[in-house]
Protein backbone atom coordinates (compact mmCIF):
# COMPACT_ATOMS: atom_id res chain seq x y z
CA UNK A 1 0.00 0.00 0.00
CA UNK A 2 1.29 3.40 -1.04
CA UNK A 3 0.62 6.36 1.40
CA UNK A 4 0.80 9.97 0.18
CA UNK A 5 1.07 11.83 3.11
CA UNK A 6 1.62 10.97 6.87
CA UNK A 7 -2.29 11.79 7.20
CA UNK A 8 -2.43 8.30 4.83
CA UNK A 9 -1.09 7.03 8.40
CA UNK A 10 -4.09 7.75 10.00
CA UNK A 11 -6.63 6.64 7.26
CA UNK A 12 -5.05 3.62 6.17
CA UNK A 13 -3.47 1.89 9.01
CA UNK A 14 -4.94 3.65 12.40
CA UNK A 15 -8.37 2.81 11.26
CA UNK A 16 -7.96 -1.07 10.36
CA UNK A 17 -7.26 -3.94 13.13
CA UNK A 18 -4.61 -5.65 11.40
CA UNK A 19 -1.11 -5.61 11.88
CA UNK A 20 1.29 -3.36 9.79
CA UNK A 21 4.76 -2.45 8.86
CA UNK A 22 5.57 0.40 7.44
CA UNK A 23 8.68 2.05 5.57
CA UNK A 24 9.18 5.88 5.44
CA UNK A 25 11.80 6.48 3.06
CA UNK A 26 13.10 9.75 1.00
CA UNK A 27 12.11 9.25 -2.49
CA UNK A 28 15.85 9.15 -3.76
CA UNK A 29 16.71 6.88 -0.91
CA UNK A 30 14.92 3.87 -1.28
CA UNK A 31 17.33 1.28 -0.57
CA UNK A 32 15.07 -1.15 2.01
CA UNK A 33 12.40 -1.19 -1.05
CA UNK A 34 13.35 -4.73 -2.26
CA UNK A 35 12.58 -5.91 1.52
CA UNK A 36 9.61 -4.02 1.76
CA UNK A 37 8.38 -6.00 -1.87
CA UNK A 38 9.50 -9.45 -0.69
CA UNK A 39 7.10 -8.87 2.28
CA UNK A 40 4.39 -7.84 1.22
CA UNK A 41 4.83 -10.96 -1.59
CA UNK A 42 5.47 -13.32 1.87
CA UNK A 43 3.61 -11.78 4.71
CA UNK A 44 0.83 -9.21 2.46
CA UNK A 45 -2.29 -11.54 3.33
CA UNK A 46 -1.89 -11.35 7.50
CA UNK A 47 0.24 -8.20 7.41
CA UNK A 48 -0.76 -4.52 5.81
CA UNK A 49 2.61 -3.58 4.24
CA UNK A 50 2.68 0.16 3.33
CA UNK A 51 4.99 2.80 1.70
CA UNK A 52 5.47 6.19 2.38
CA UNK A 53 8.07 7.99 0.10
CA UNK A 54 8.74 11.55 1.45
CA UNK A 55 9.64 14.16 -1.48
CA UNK A 56 11.34 17.14 0.63
CA UNK A 57 12.57 15.82 4.17
CA UNK A 58 12.60 19.72 5.23
CA UNK A 59 9.03 20.55 3.80
CA UNK A 60 7.69 17.22 5.40
CA UNK A 61 9.68 17.50 8.98
CA UNK A 62 6.69 19.05 11.26
CA UNK A 63 4.71 16.13 10.08
CA UNK A 64 6.92 13.33 10.43
CA UNK A 65 8.10 14.52 14.00
CA UNK A 66 4.21 14.66 15.01
CA UNK A 67 3.19 11.59 13.91
CA UNK A 68 6.71 9.28 14.11
CA UNK A 69 8.41 11.77 16.71
CA UNK A 70 11.13 11.43 14.66
CA UNK A 71 12.19 12.71 10.83
CA UNK A 72 15.16 10.36 10.63
CA UNK A 73 14.62 8.72 7.26
CA UNK A 74 14.56 5.35 6.26
CA UNK A 75 12.73 3.98 8.97
CA UNK A 76 10.41 0.78 9.54
CA UNK A 77 7.62 0.92 12.03
CA UNK A 78 5.48 -1.26 13.23
CA UNK A 79 1.55 -0.95 14.14
CA UNK A 80 0.32 -3.88 16.19
CA UNK A 81 -3.01 -5.83 15.10
CA UNK A 82 -6.18 -6.05 17.46
CA UNK A 83 -5.82 -1.95 18.34
CA UNK A 84 -7.03 1.07 16.01
CA UNK A 85 -6.84 4.65 16.41
CA UNK A 86 -5.13 6.57 19.30
CA UNK A 87 -4.45 2.85 21.15
CA UNK A 88 -2.43 2.12 17.93
CA UNK A 89 -0.78 4.65 17.75
CA UNK A 90 0.43 4.75 21.19
CA UNK A 91 1.65 0.83 20.72
CA UNK A 92 3.85 1.60 17.54
CA UNK A 93 7.01 1.59 17.50
CA UNK A 94 10.50 2.22 15.41
CA UNK A 95 12.10 -0.79 14.26
CA UNK A 96 15.66 -0.46 15.01
CA UNK A 97 17.73 -1.90 12.14
CA UNK A 98 21.10 -3.47 12.66
CA UNK A 99 24.01 -1.35 11.94
CA UNK A 100 25.58 -3.15 9.09
CA UNK A 101 23.87 -3.31 5.28
CA UNK A 102 23.71 -7.02 5.55
CA UNK A 103 20.13 -7.02 3.64
CA UNK A 104 19.71 -10.59 5.34
CA UNK A 105 20.10 -9.64 8.40
CA UNK A 106 18.20 -6.48 8.28
CA UNK A 107 15.10 -8.88 6.92
CA UNK A 108 15.61 -11.24 9.90
CA UNK A 109 15.34 -8.45 12.45
CA UNK A 110 12.22 -7.19 11.20
CA UNK A 111 10.58 -10.57 10.63
CA UNK A 112 12.04 -11.25 13.76
CA UNK A 113 9.68 -8.07 15.47
CA UNK A 114 6.56 -8.69 13.63
CA UNK A 115 6.43 -12.35 15.35
CA UNK A 116 7.40 -11.19 18.66
CA UNK A 117 4.79 -8.94 18.48
CA UNK A 118 2.07 -9.68 16.55
CA UNK A 119 -1.05 -10.74 18.47
CA UNK A 120 -2.22 -14.32 18.12
CA UNK A 121 -4.57 -17.00 19.05
CA UNK A 122 -3.32 -19.78 18.98
CA UNK A 123 -3.54 -21.63 22.17
CA UNK A 124 -0.49 -24.26 23.44
CA UNK A 125 -1.83 -27.56 24.75
CA UNK A 126 -1.42 -31.15 25.51
CA UNK A 127 -2.34 -33.66 24.29
CA UNK A 128 -5.00 -34.36 26.47
CA UNK A 129 -6.20 -30.58 26.96
CA UNK A 130 -6.53 -30.64 22.67
CA UNK A 131 -8.99 -33.87 22.90
CA UNK A 132 -10.74 -31.90 25.87
CA UNK A 133 -11.42 -28.77 24.54
CA UNK A 134 -11.88 -29.99 20.93
CA UNK A 135 -14.95 -31.90 22.41
CA UNK A 136 -16.18 -28.61 23.83
CA UNK A 137 -15.33 -26.75 21.21
CA UNK A 138 -17.46 -29.29 18.26
CA UNK A 139 -20.32 -29.35 21.04
CA UNK A 140 -20.57 -25.54 20.35
CA UNK A 141 -19.94 -25.77 16.94
CA UNK A 142 -16.44 -24.73 16.39
CA UNK A 143 -13.98 -25.84 14.38
CA UNK A 144 -10.50 -27.12 16.38
CA UNK A 145 -7.39 -26.32 14.19
CA UNK A 146 -4.09 -28.22 15.42
CA UNK A 147 -0.60 -27.64 14.14
CA UNK A 148 1.09 -30.01 15.38
CA UNK A 149 5.40 -29.41 15.74
CA UNK A 150 8.95 -30.69 16.79
CA UNK A 151 11.84 -28.32 17.63
CA UNK A 152 10.54 -25.90 16.03
CA UNK A 153 8.68 -22.59 16.04
CA UNK A 154 4.71 -22.57 15.48
CA UNK A 155 4.03 -21.12 11.80
CA UNK A 156 3.57 -17.59 11.32
CA UNK A 157 0.75 -17.93 8.95
CA UNK A 158 -1.06 -19.98 11.36
CA UNK A 159 -0.44 -17.89 14.48
CA UNK A 160 -1.95 -14.88 11.91
CA UNK A 161 -4.36 -17.10 10.84
CA UNK A 162 -5.58 -17.35 14.22
CA UNK A 163 -6.68 -13.36 14.21
CA UNK A 164 -8.21 -13.04 11.04
CA UNK A 165 -11.56 -11.78 11.94
CA UNK A 166 -14.03 -13.52 9.31
CA UNK A 167 -12.64 -17.52 11.63
CA UNK A 168 -12.03 -16.13 14.44
CA UNK A 169 -16.17 -17.04 15.80
CA UNK A 170 -16.56 -20.23 14.36
CA UNK A 171 -12.26 -21.69 14.43
CA UNK A 172 -10.04 -22.43 17.65
CA UNK A 173 -6.62 -22.83 16.62
CA UNK A 174 -4.35 -25.24 19.00
CA UNK A 175 -0.77 -25.87 18.99
CA UNK A 176 0.78 -28.91 20.05
CA UNK A 177 4.83 -29.14 20.38
CA UNK A 178 5.80 -33.15 20.05
CA UNK A 179 2.95 -35.02 19.35
CA UNK A 180 2.74 -38.64 20.53
CA UNK A 181 2.59 -41.57 17.35
CA UNK A 182 -0.86 -42.05 18.03
CA UNK A 183 -1.29 -38.53 16.56
CA UNK A 184 0.53 -38.59 13.74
Amino acid sequence: MLLTSVQDVEDKILQDHWGSVLYLAQKDQLTYLPIVEEFARSYGDFLRIAVLIVDDVAEMSADLKREFKSAKLPQFRFYPNEKTGQEKRQSSFEIILPKSDDIEEIKERLLNEVKENLVTDVKDVSEKVYYSLGASNAKDGKVSILYMYEDEEVSFTYKALSVDPHLKDDFVFFALDGPSESMT
